[in-house]
């Protein structure tokens, strides 16, 4: 405002800095300010040019000091977080940066759209536990750092392989003698890997140095080792100063601490064996079956000495410690819950069992209905009974389902029809030749001349073959339908929840779903299958009813082996939802 107003009505911010900086001489407070500004600007303009776009933003973040400024406001950790949360972004987009800025805006748009984490960050709280590596610590400061793990060997791992690379000895392999099965490491191999570990030393020196410059108020250090010399009591008489070989030698955090510690203390430091201190440390060597490492209460007055009507601490701790050991997480149920499932899985666990297509089909049994009579009848004509197929079950169910994706709806008017389309189709490609063969086509033709089929026939506009979806769902609407109990902690909870319909016909005002099965089944077995496929043709209705905003009027199961369409009783449901 106070810049605005040494213009006379600027238009946007630009022309009102364009105006002070033409006329220095008006308003000469405000003038080395928006001068630095337009010079710093130009040059981040040429460093976006030249770099990365995440480069660009550390770049103006440093020179402008800005999250400095953060960090003196109220919740300044927070927004600093919040800052660097962006950065992230930018160097997931560093290399589409060409695209221009809609298309970061379209990135960072899609990162919302797909539900990931990207919440505020949350400052930090007083008196917690903070966990992290040394990577992520670096440029932090802690009243107190507890760093554990100090006698875990370093990782050495990739210098034991049959090849290392190096950027000066090059490749350099063991050697393995003729008609012999192991091999040893040659001049070069072990040359590289000398100065490989020497490098990694180096390296896992450096990051011990900033695990122990993180804390303020104090330090300290865990380390375990399994070699009695080492836990022993060390001497110091003067040792000479760390050498290199020393540095080099070590194999753990922990031998470069007890390398160290001699140089640091004193005989007299001691106080007994296994403890002592001086005024920069102190230490204490456990061994594993110390009873120091069981919880130790506060020690408590003699009985003759306690005043018996006052309360007994030691129950007291005891009591609160029992009650931490057994508090319940409330949210105990949503840590059992995928946040993200299938339809096919749903329904499995509505049932428990395992899923009925994995069952031989068309193959392990007949039953009477006409369509398997039919189908008896042709391969008696063709001179016996169908082979049996190549594919494994699984197999002859997805080239039903391939075929019936593919098929063209105006060539299912017979069975003549239906195998020139699988003829087609094989040329195309879309199914083998196996497959093909193996398409009981007969059952086919019985479905698209019945009255259901002839119908979908007559909606060719409308009609959707394998419609993936995805749907929001809450867990008590899953357990509703597969018929379990939730849990509680799930109120606020969503799942999203993934499947493909068979057959979907998007009509103006209503839906019509149909799901083809290829169960080997009887039909005195219908109403079983009926009841298994159930809860799944319930969550396709409702997530298709949600999805586009009409309800499900009609829904079918065709079990293709005995050709019987079951109407399922779904759209009274998915009207409910959508309503």
């Amino acid at each position: 405002l106070r810049v605005a107003s040494c213009v006379k009505q600027p238009k946007a911010t630009s022309e009102a800095l364009d105006a002070i900086r033409n006329t220095q001489h008006a308003c000469s407070e405000y003038f080395p300010k928006v001068d630095l500004f337009f010079r710093q600007f130009a040059r981040w303009r040429e460093v976006v040019r030249q770099t990365s776009l995440s480069q660009c933003l550390e770049t103006a973040l440093t020179e402008t000091h800005y999250e400095d400024l953060l960090l003196a406001g109220e919740r300044g950790v927070e927004s600093a977080a919040n800052v660097r949360r962006l950065l992230d972004l930018a160097r997931q987009f560093d290399p589409y940066q060409r695209q221009g800025l809609y298309r970061f805006l379209r990135f960072v748009q899609a990162q919302e759209d797909e539900d990931l984490d990207l919440q505020p960050a949350s400052s930090l709280t007083e008196n917690a536990v903070k966990l992290l590596s040394i990577h992520r610590s670096k440029g932090q400061e802690f009243p107190i750092v507890a760093l554990a793990g100090l006698g875990t060997k370093f990782n050495e791992q990739d210098l034991h392989g049959p090849v290392l690379l190096h950027e000066t000895l090059g490749l350099c392999p063991k050697i393995t003698p003729p008609g012999a099965d192991q091999s040893y490491p040659g001049l070069t191999h072990w040359l590289a890997r000398r100065v490989e570990r020497r490098e990694l030393r180096g390296e896992e020196l450096r990051l011990f140095y900033v695990a122990l410059t993180r804390a303020r108020d104090a330090l300290i250090l865990v380390g375990t080792t399994n070699q009695k010399t080492d836990a022993a009591k060390w001497e110091s008489e003067s040792p000479a100063p760390i050498s290199t070989n020393e540095v080099a030698g070590a194999r753990s955090h922990l031998d470069w601490l007890q390398t160290w510690l001699p140089r640091a203390t004193a005989r007299e430091d001691w106080r007994s064996e296994r403890h002592g201190e001086n005024t920069l440390l102190r230490w204490q060597i456990y061994d594993e079956n110390d009873a120091c490492f069981n919880y130790s209460l506060p020690a408590t007055p003699d009985a003759a000495e306690r005043d018996e009507s006052a309360p007994d601490d030691e129950t007291t701790a005891v009591a609160v410690l029992k009650s931490k050991l057994a508090w319940p997480y409330a949210f105990e149920t949503a840590t059992t819950r995928a946040a993200k499932t299938s339809v096919s899985e749903l329904r499995r666990r509505a049932a428990d069992e395992v899923d009925a297509e994995a069952r031989p089909m068309f193959l392990a049994e007949r039953d009477r209905s006409p369509v398997a009579a039919a189908r008896r009848v042709v391969q008696r004509a063709a001179g016996g009974d169908r082979p049996r197929s190549k594919l494994s079950a699984t197999d002859i169910g997805t080239a039903h389902h391939k075929f019936l994706e593919h098929v063209s709806l105006a060539q299912t008017g017979s069975e003549a029809t239906l195998t020139a389309e699988a003829r087609r189709l094989e040329r195309e490609r879309v199914l083998s030749a196996d497959e093909a063969a193996a398409l009981d086509l007969v059952a086919l033709a019985a479905f698209w001349t019945s009255e259901t089929g002839k119908k979908i026939c007559g909606q060719v506009e409308f009609v959707r073959r394998e419609l993936p979806f995805t749907a929001r769902f809450a867990p008590l609407e899953l357990d509703e339908i597969a018929r379990h109990e939730g849990g509680p902690g799930m109120a606020d909870e969503f799942v999203v929840v993934q499947g493909v319909a068979d057959l979907v016909v998007l009509r103006p005002k209503e839906i019509w779903l149909l799901d083809f099965k290829t169960d080997d089944v009887k039909a005195e077995r219908l109403g079983e299958k009926v009841k298994f496929y159930e809860p799944q043709l319930k969550l396709y209705a409702l997530a298709l009813s949600r999805i586009y905003q009409r309800p499900v009027t009609r829904c079918w199961l065709h079990f293709l082996s005995c050709g019987e369409m079951m109407n399922v009783g779904v759209h009274a449901l998915a009207c409910r939802q959508t309503s």
